[in-house]
């Protein structure tokens, strides 16, 4: 019985995958500009002084950006170490290109519980990906620019402003692709 069920489950299985991960599906050529986040990258980060952190703070962590659901998302997974100022942080986001209204998409979630969508505008003139959106009770909006202005290396800005206008939170860092 177990064979029969083993044997059905194989035959009803592709025997190889339209897409391993390893990339971005083809029948989406956008979604070729997402690659730039995949692979291993070392952050290094600093937070501007806010009113919730009067000194800022300077960060240090990791990044995993992968292709998944047949090439169609990519999913980036990152911590951040622990300093004296703030606990370590975890988060992920799914990024993918969505034909139907034309645009980028982005969902990502934070260990404190936080969530945000955002959509997406790629400049290829600059390399700039510039990400807009909020969390999803609409008390903060987020604005994020990474820019690819060389091979294995990310420089972002993330702004982060509440409902009336007030700046939250300004960070900015380097992320930097091992090789």
């Amino acid at each position: 019985m177990t064979i029969a069920i083993l044997a059905c489950v194989l035959l009803a299985s592709p025997l190889s995958p339209t897409n391993a991960g390893d990339g971005p599906a083809a029948d989406v050529p956008e979604l070729v500009v997402l690659d730039k986040y995949a692979g291993q990258w070392d952050s290094a980060s600093t937070i501007k002084p806010s009113t919730n952190l009067p000194n800022g703070a300077k960060l240090k962590g990791t990044a995993k950006g992968e292709w998944v659901h047949d090439g169609h998302f990519l999913r980036q997974t990152w911590i951040t170490e622990p300093t004296d100022k703030l606990q370590a942080m975890s988060g992920s986001t799914m990024m993918t290109y969505d034909p139907r209204v034309k645009a980028y998409r982005s969902w990502t979630f934070y260990s404190s519980g936080m969530a945000i969508e955002c959509k997406g505008e790629w400049d290829e003139r600059t390399r700039t990906m510039t990400w807009s959106g909020g969390d999803l009770d609409g008390v903060r909006t987020t604005v994020t620019r990474a820019t690819f202005a060389e091979e294995g290396v990310e420089n972002w800005n993330i702004v982060q402003k509440d409902r009336a206008g007030k700046l939250v939170s300004d960070f900015s860092g380097k992320n930097t692709k091992r090789k």
